[in-house]
């Protein structure tokens, strides 16, 4: 049994944290899941700020083009005699 220790926080983390899913071992790097993910959000940058940017923009065409789908009138059926 090897003793391992989250890079970010310190703490170790028994084995069983690597089974549940709650550790993670990314480009040699030991870390909680939780740890890993605080990592990645408070990376900053400009990349960060124009991914998140260009998922706002995505999320506003999306919902645009549901909105406009969704408000478009039923075509009225033509009746013979």
């Amino acid at each position: 049994m090897e003793i391992r220790f989250c890079d970010r926080c310190h703490e170790s983390i028994p084995d069983a944290d690597f089974d549940a899913g709650r550790a993670v071992t990314l480009k040699g790097r030991t870390l909680h899941v939780a740890c890993a993910l605080s990592r990645a959000v408070s990376s900053g940058g400009p990349r960060t700020w124009l991914g998140f940017l260009l998922t706002l923009a995505t999320a506003g065409v999306a919902t645009f083009l549901l909105v406009r789908e969704l408000d478009r009138p039923e075509p009225k059926p033509s009746v013979s005699p």
